[in-house]
């Protein structure tokens, strides 16, 4: 593993670190499986298509769901750059190889073909 700098340590926000290492980096990749966000993005496993109904506004949160899932993945990969976690690292690279497999040959990623 590339190691560039020290691993930050203690700290004023070190307690909160710690919890963001220990619990809600798996906490939150925990809701977005519960949600059904992967399975919306996972080209190898059918759509379940509207999860969240249109609402009022014409439009659902789960349209953002890209950029929730992505926010989980940056948490983790601060997480795991502060302290080593080898299933959540697993957990990780299970979702970064489902990108992979939506990110055409000119680079694009588009993964609202897959989900409505």
């Amino acid at each position: 593993m590339l190691d560039p700098l020290p691993r930050p340590i203690g700290g004023y926000w070190g307690d909160w670190q710690d919890a963001v290492c220990d619990h809600t980096a798996e906490a939150l990749l925990d809701r977005c499986v519960a949600a059904r966000m992967l399975e919306h993005v996972n080209p190898d496993v059918p759509s379940p298509g509207f999860v969240i109904p249109i609402l009022h506004w014409l439009g659902t949160p789960q349209m953002f769901w890209d950029s929730d899932i992505g926010k989980t993945i940056e948490t983790i990969a601060y997480s795991l750059y502060r302290k080593l976690n080898p299933r959540l690292e697993a957990r990780a690279d299970e979702i970064i190889d489902i990108y992979e497999k939506l990110q055409d040959p000119d680079g694009m990623l588009v993964w609202l073909r897959q989900n409505f």
